[in-house]
């Protein structure tokens, strides 16, 4: 019965938010942004070039330890994706990781990683799953998602909501000034074994 009061509640809330339209930046989050570009070179990266096809996407994260709630320095991170027709084309056809978008960096002092790519597209026959995965190196488990709010199917939101999804996160999209997507994520990283 708690399962259907917590589902019923996420999907009232989902249905009635924000979430079915893109807002800009507010003057905060505009100088938080500012602060993610001007991060160190091995703490942005750039998962495709300019001449990838697809709607611009800037990921601003921060990785957490989930035990202790501190920041996660020096993180060695894998983070790939399918293009905007929702295909990941990896150079090994057996390891999506081998994707053609993708990037491995490092968090900066401050657990901060800043990313420039593309939205994904969705794949598979599971309505809209547009998420980019992340590898978290000598963490058990490695595997975490991000999922997007403004794209989210039904059949996800109830796997949300279903509160097995301490590996999968929601971020809420927005738009900067120059309308490229942007979004703000926290990450907590489980059994990191540093």
């Amino acid at each position: 019965m708690r399962k259907l009061f917590v589902l019923g509640i996420f999907f009232f809330f989902y249905n009635c938010s924000e979430g079915q339209i893109i807002e800009k930046l507010n003057e905060e989050e505009k100088r938080l942004l500012e602060t993610f570009k001007s991060l160190s070179d091995s703490a942005s990266l750039k998962m495709t070039t300019a001449t990838e096809p697809g709607e611009k996407l800037m990921l601003c994260i921060t990785f957490i330890n989930k035990a202790t709630a501190g920041v996660l320095t020096n993180q060695k991170v894998l983070l790939y994706q399918t293009n905007k027709n929702g295909a990941y084309e990896p150079s090994d056809p057996e390891d999506q990781t081998t994707a053609k978008i993708k990037a491995t960096g490092f968090t900066d002092e401050k657990g901060r990683l800043f990313v420039e790519t593309i939205l994904p597209g969705s794949y598979g026959s599971s309505g809209d799953n547009r998420h980019i995965h992340i590898q978290v190196f000598d963490a058990k488990p490695e595997a975490y998602d991000i999922f997007f709010k403004d794209y989210l199917s039904t059949s996800l939101m109830t796997r949300f909501a279903s509160g097995n999804n301490d590996q999968f996160f929601v971020a809420k999209l927005k738009y900067t000034e120059a309308d490229a997507l942007i979004c703000f994520v926290d990450i907590k990283v489980k059994n990191q074994k540093n």
